[in-house]
């Protein structure tokens, strides 16, 4: 059933969306992303997915989100030092590259990369790639992270991932196009694919839509900002499941979400980004819309990595197989909640 509050519209044009798991596991203390910090609940250990984009008919190739790169510690040092002093931690076994040619994508095919934002373990190195690819990031980019290490020594980005590269930052403002309260972009200008505007995890922060079937529709929603929030809606197959948590809640209300975005954490702006965890709710109110957040590691053990394709989602079930996914997390602290 498609949502009022997130209307997309209407095309026959479609793209080819698969899901990487770019072997890269964050280790980050829980309220550091999102609060309250149950008891518990108290680290989170996730995968970090990028997305690539294939449009047939225009022969093109985008890759959303890149990762992290493999030499994590050639990262400009105010990062290095960021992850060394802190109690966050990070491993990976390959780059992104290693992982688009092992799955028989070669790199030279590759024409757009995107960051949904400028952490660590989304830009991976762009200097993998050859300078003709160009690079999309979000608005406000340009001025708050540029110039790069080392002209910048204060920079979270490195030269090299610029050097010889044409740089693109997106513009919600010269449009007037919306999808659900989100300021959009129609990428491929005919309806397949979207640049949504979410921010509030970053300076710069976006979303992407893709269209992978029409008639009927079906979309898959690439979210790179970290969160585990839901809400939960009044509804009677729901109520039974949501609970046995209620002891969790500080409201019970049924629509109240488990977790917003922590204030002192790594989100830019914690009132942005829990706007768009609000707007991103319109999606997933609608059936045909599958919302794969960049670090949901209950998607694991249910959706087809690349190198396959994802666009049968609906038919294989993925978006209600892990819908609730996350309250796994909080099976113990119910436990311990229990016994208190």
């Amino acid at each position: 059933m498609a949502s009022n509050t997130f209307a997309i519209p209407e095309s026959p044009h479609t793209v080819l969306v698969s899901i990487i798991d770019t072997t890269c596991k964050v280790s980050i203390e829980t309220d550091k992303v999102f609060v309250p910090r149950y008891p518990g609940h108290d680290f989170l250990n996730v995968p970090t997915y990028a997305f690539l984009i294939k449009h047939p008919e225009l022969n093109r190739n985008v890759l959303f989100d890149l990762g992290l790169r493999k030499d994590w510690w050639n990262s400009a040092p105010v990062v290095r030092n960021i992850l060394q002093e802190g109690k966050s931690h990070l491993s990976i076994q390959k780059d992104i590259r290693e992982i688009l040619e092992h799955g028989g994508v070669p790199i030279n095919t590759i024409d757009t990369m995107v960051w949904s934002h400028w952490h660590i373990d989304h830009i991976g190195d762009p200097s993998l790639f050859d300078t003709s690819v160009r690079l999309i990031v979000g608005p406000g980019f340009k001025e708050h992270i540029l110039p790069p290490f080392p002209p910048n020594k204060d920079s979270m980005v490195l030269e090299s991932d610029f050097n010889g590269r044409e740089l693109e930052e997106l513009d919600f403002t010269e449009g007037s196009l919306k999808i659900g309260r989100f300021n959009a972009i129609d990428y491929f200008g005919d309806g397949s694919f979207y640049f949504l505007d979410a921010p509030g995890h970053s300076i710069g922060h976006i979303a992407a839509l893709a269209r992978v079937t029409s008639a009927p529709d079906s979309f898959i929603l690439m979210a790179g900002m970290d969160t585990n929030s839901d809400n939960i809606p009044a509804d009677a197959g729901v109520l039974s499941c949501g609970a046995v948590f209620d002891k969790l809640r500080e409201e019970k209300d049924m629509r109240a979400p488990f977790y917003s975005a922590a204030r002192n954490g790594v989100s830019f702006n914690a009132d942005d980004a829990n706007a768009t965890i609000e707007y991103l709710q319109d999606a997933d109110n609608r059936d045909d819309v599958f919302i794969v957040f960049s670090h949901d590691d209950t998607l694991l053990d249910v959706v087809d990595f690349f190198p396959d394709i994802a666009n049968d989602f609906m038919q294989k079930g993925w978006a209600k197989k892990s819908k609730w996914g996350f309250l796994r997390d909080l099976i113990e602290t119910q436990a311990d909640s229990d016994n208190v």
